[in-house]
């Protein structure tokens, strides 16, 4: 079904969530021309917020959000690691190579802002899960028509920092830790940033093809 993805959330919080709840939960995730509409947090039910918080406590995890490229480059092997971990069992999964993470860390990890990763550790640093989302920059893509010049590069840097729209691009989850709510915690914190950000609503079209691998 359209939507799965973050529609697992509800999933993992229906033993807690009364019905009026997972009502609201689902106006937050409602599809709108190919968007997920992200709703305000503080307008969130306490119990939907306290969820997160309850999943850290019992697994003693921690949430890892980052104001910087240079506290990230620390856990990007971890990220790849969980994601071919995610994914391995996808008969089109190819596993990615040390040589093409070490292009992918130098190439592209400068342009993401730090804000719109989002990772979740445990007691001994190591990753359990993680998002990669970043600003949509398919209205910027069709302006410059391919055309990566000076005034290209404007409006890439411009979409980069003035959006409100975004694009959730990778998930991953350790799979000692699947099924067991982790994903709560990304989303969580997810749409906090969003709602500072400026970010109202958020494709997931580049897992589409993966979403029936996912056990968050």
């Amino acid at each position: 079904m359209p939507g799965s993805i973050f529609l697992t959330i509800i999933s993992l919080t229906s033993e807690i969530i009364l019905p009026h709840e997972l009502i609201w939960l689902i106006s937050l995730l409602f599809l709108i021309n190919g968007y997920f509409k992200i709703a305000n947090y503080d307008e969130s039910p306490e119990k939907i917020k306290k969820f997160s918080d309850l999943i850290l406590k019992r697994y003693n995890l921690k949430k890892l959000n980052f104001t910087s490229t240079e506290q990230i480059v620390p856990y990007v092997d971890q990220m790849f690691y969980l994601l071919g971990k995610t994914y391995d069992k996808l008969q089109t999964f190819v596993p990615i190579q040390e040589y093409q993470i070490d292009y992918y860390k130098n190439r592209f990890l400068k342009y993401i802002n730090p804000g719109f990763i989002k990772c979740v550790a445990d007691e001994n640093d190591e990753l359990v899960a993680f998002a990669i989302t970043m600003p949509s920059f398919s209205n910027a893509l069709k302006k410059i028509n391919g055309k990566v010049d000076f005034f290209g590069k404007l409006r890439l840097l411009h979409a980069k920092n003035f959006n409100h729209k975004g694009s959730l691009y990778l998930i991953g989850v350790r799979p000692d830790f699947q099924n067991k709510g982790v994903i709560a915690i990304l989303f969580n914190e997810l749409q906090k940033f969003y709602n500072k950000f400026g970010i109202t609503a958020v494709s997931y079209t580049h897992l589409r093809a993966h979403e029936t691998s996912l056990h968050l």
